[in-house]
């Protein structure tokens, strides 16, 4: 029997929405007009934010479709595989190289500590992943593995917002029936006394 697990994928709690390339069922995408989009792509050994234009057109999604039905969307990027993208309205995120602390995908788990810099780290314990700067630190998600061996990867650390502060990026996958589960972290979407604010979701379900 097949898990049919079904999540709103953009939560619009801040200016931002998120995409990457993929097939996602026809309730976890928006696919909004007027946005401007930039994606984060690694050429040549640099990471750069660029202005992107991404395909987004129906297709038929092989889990919950009839034979001539076609409620899925593809995103698709020609020419370009980004790692995230970022869309919204205001134009805050500007197009050139981005600084980079860290772009080797690692599955965290409790125990572990991931140096940023000389002054910043992720410590990962039972009661979750935090986000440490000097004596200072901020809890960010969970920490934990399922069955499968899905849980909180860290995929990527540097500064999007080009504030001079740190932006993370991570796969979140609370359940094996997800694919993809991005969460992005940026500095500039940061409550008072946080380092980080949440800008926006992402969630794919495969089955």
């Amino acid at each position: 029997m097949k898990l049919i697990l079904l999540v709103a994928l953009t939560i619009q709690v801040s200016e931002h929405s998120v995409l990457t390339q993929g097939l996602f069922h026809h309730d976890e995408i928006e696919a909004e007009q007027g946005l401007s989009w930039m994606g984060l792509c690694h050429r040549d050994g640099q990471w750069t934010l660029k202005p992107m234009d991404p395909f987004i057109q129906r297709e038929h999604d092989p889990l919950l479709d009839g034979e001539d039905e076609a409620t899925g969307w593809r995103v698709m990027t020609p020419g370009e595989k980004p790692l995230l993208l970022l869309g919204g309205s205001s134009g805050d995120l500007s197009a050139g190289p981005v600084e980079t602390l860290f772009d080797q995908p690692v599955l965290l788990s409790a125990g572990m500590e991931v140096q940023l810099s000389d002054h910043e780290y992720l410590e990962v314990t039972e009661d979750g992943v935090f986000y440490r700067l000097g004596n200072g630190s901020q809890r960010l998600t969970d920490a934990y593995q399922n069955l499968h061996g899905e849980g909180v990867t860290l995929l990527w650390a540097g500064d999007i917002d080009r504030d001079g502060r740190t932006d993370l990026l991570f796969d979140d996958r609370a359940h094996y029936a997800y694919w993809i589960f991005l969460r992005v972290f940026l500095s500039s979407e940061a409550e008072p006394g946080n380092y980080l604010g949440e800008a926006g979701e992402l969630a794919g379900v495969s089955c």
